[in-house]
């Protein structure tokens, strides 16, 4: 098959898990057939990773509220850059003509492009939705306001999330936050009416949260087929050593909403109730990242060590050297890529018990599941493992036993099967 997937990031430009994920899948998906990557332009030319060829064609909106001139082109951006990508998307299909698009929907203004791919071509369209694009414009990021349960978002999501320091700007937050609803809504609209009422596009959500999530919003049940995301390979066969020293591991955005302010007070508390020696070392950038460097040298928590940017490879190593991976996240993760990195190398995960985590780990026997923003509930878990150190590598043996349902291979066919059930369907015909 010859397969085309949009994203909006592909290596070796990451942001976060999404663009881990889908180059796992592409990666495994040219052993026996084409695959190309149309993403975001980051260069002016294509580029081959891994014997995927990848067309760097789609605009990005230039999101940001620190200034009046800022926040006019975004509100111009969410309606014209989708034409334009939409516009290339059709060129480069006209080219490449694929069997098969798999779309990676990432920011919400991409459903133009869905929608140009299903009105001006005949070829499946399958929505990989690792995030909540197309349910909240807001993403469940503020936990203020999101009701996991809902069935409405937009305004209320939005207005609650803009904010300035800017007294004038400020002034515009609520009108902008109706204004971008409004286009949010208008989209999710009608893509959700052109997928219910269309056989060749295909909901593929990475967790059965995140399906839930989608049926509650009214897409169709039959519209949506839950698959998992690719575990890392690592080899695990050589014996464990974690560091000398007891270490914890935390990888992922320096924001409020992972909870990173939540491990932080964990571990304030932590030093003063253990007597042994620990270490934690946080892997990734983000908003609060200089923020939250002063405020390690001001409180002199010589115990965190701030490592920046670290290559997923890289990533990986240092969560095999870990008692645990703690995942303190403030808002429902979809499927967290920590769960399939602990898979992978063999380290438990101490996450907080919302969104598609619940499906990963099992508490008690694969790491430990606390309730959102209860620091002692993460004080005790980490407790555990520095006077139970053996338990972490009982623990992360018993979540690489569940590595299968995750394996490329079981992962690979299960989306080539879904594939071929649309490209043989009676009436696909190349267009």
């Amino acid at each position: 098959m010859n397969i085309l997937f949009i994203s909006e990031n592909y290596p070796p430009y990451i942001e976060g898990g999404a663009e881990i994920s889908t180059s796992l899948v592409a990666r495994w998906l040219t052993q026996k057939h084409t695959v190309s990557v149309a993403c975001s332009e980051f260069r002016n030319s294509p580029w081959v990773e891994n014997d995927v060829t990848v067309y760097p064609i789609l605009l990005r909106a230039s999101v940001g509220t620190k200034s009046a001139l800022a926040s006019i082109r975004y509100a111009f951006d969410i309606l014209l850059i989708p034409c334009i990508s939409s516009i290339r998307v059709l060129r480069l299909l006209k080219k490449l003509k694929p069997d098969v698009v798999n779309i990676v929907i990432t920011p919400f203004y991409f459903t133009p492009i869905i929608l140009a791919i299903k009105f001006f071509t005949k070829i499946p369209l399958f929505i990989d939705c690792r995030d909540y694009s197309l349910i909240c414009p807001a993403q469940f990021r503020d936990n203020e306001i999101d009701d996991p349960l809902q069935s409405h978002h937009g305004f209320k999501c939005l207005n609650k999330g803009y904010r300035t320091n800017n007294a004038f700007l400020q002034l515009f937050a609520t009108p902008f936050a109706l204004y971008e609803s409004l286009v949010f809504n208008l989209y999710k609209s009608s893509l959700r009416y052109v997928i219910n009422h269309s056989h060749d596009i295909t909901l593929v959500p990475n967790s059965r949260y995140v399906q839930k999530q989608l049926i509650l919003n009214g897409f169709h049940a039959d519209k949506t087929v839950m698959i998992n995301n690719i575990s890392q390979s690592f080899d695990t066969t050589q014996s464990v050593v974690k560091a000398s020293t007891p270490t914890f591991a935390y990888g992922g955005r320096i924001e409020k909403e992972k909870g990173i302010w939540d491990l932080i007070a964990a571990v304030e508390i932590l030093k003063t109730e253990v007597k042994e020696s620990f270490s934690i070392k946080i892997a990734g950038t983000g908003a609060d990242f200089e923020k939250l460097s002063d405020y390690i040298k001001e409180k002199q928590l010589d115990c965190v060590t701030l490592l920046g940017r670290v290559e997923p490879s890289k990533v990986l190593t240092f969560y095999r050297e870990s008692l645990a991976i703690i995942a303190p996240s403030r808002w429902p993760e979809p499927f967290g890529r920590f769960i399939l990195e602990g898979i992978s190398v063999g380290t438990p995960v101490i996450a907080t018990a919302v969104g598609g985590a619940t499906e990963g780990i099992e508490d008690g026997k694969t790491g430990f599941l606390i309730e959102m923003g209860n620091v002692e509930q993460m004080v005790a878990a980490m407790k555990y493992f520095i006077t139970h150190p053996d338990q972490s590598v009982i623990m992360g043996k018993a979540l690489t036993a569940s590595r299968s349902k995750y394996d490329a291979d079981f992962i690979g066919e299960k989306r080539i099967a879904l594939y071929l059930s649309h490209v043989t369907h009676p009436s696909f015909k190349r267009s």
